[in-house]
């Protein structure tokens, strides 16, 4: 939810205080700023992250960073596609006013789950450089000194 939290370092700070010593965190978070659209604001989303941004507000929160890693880069493309269309619709008078993701049906559904599976899998193996999203585990550092200068 961390794209939701206008304040994610006094978000994370709570985290923090609620949390056991040393516990770990993993969270998802929408990659890419520069998609940042209307799509986004519908949804009341903030921001979006680039890695070094997501990396550098964990680390500054007080959190080691264990790995941070894009996801969903097999449909990078297709949303590219679709932000794209939205773009010209907008600008032919027809802006969005609502999420649509549709239903994609039994078929549909069976291959994008099957397109997510070999995602997994790859994944492992392999870092994609890009994707729509960005997932990072973290353990909270012991004794850490936060740092939100740059946040004011």
């Amino acid at each position: 939810v961390l794209e939701h939290i206008e304040d994610e370092s006094g978000f994370l700070a709570q985290v923090r205080s609620i949390g056991k010593p040393g516990h770990r965190l993993l969270l998802s978070v929408p990659a890419c700023p520069w998609l940042y659209s209307r799509h986004d604001q519908l949804l009341q989303h903030y921001r979006r992250y680039s890695h070094r941004r997501l990396c550098s507000v964990l680390e500054a929160s007080g959190y080691e960073v264990l790995d941070c890693r894009f996801f969903m880069f097999f449909l990078f493309g297709a949303a590219l596609l679709a932000r794209g269309w939205q773009m010209v619709k907008a600008r032919m008078g027809f802006p969005a006013d609502r999420v649509d993701l549709g239903n994609c049906g039994r078929v549909g559904s069976l291959i994008l789950g099957r397109v997510l599976h070999l995602e997994a899998r790859v994944g492992f193996a392999a870092r994609a450089p890009f994707g729509l999203w960005l997932f990072a585990l973290c353990r909270e550092k012991q004794n850490a000194i936060l740092d939100v200068s740059h946040y004011e």
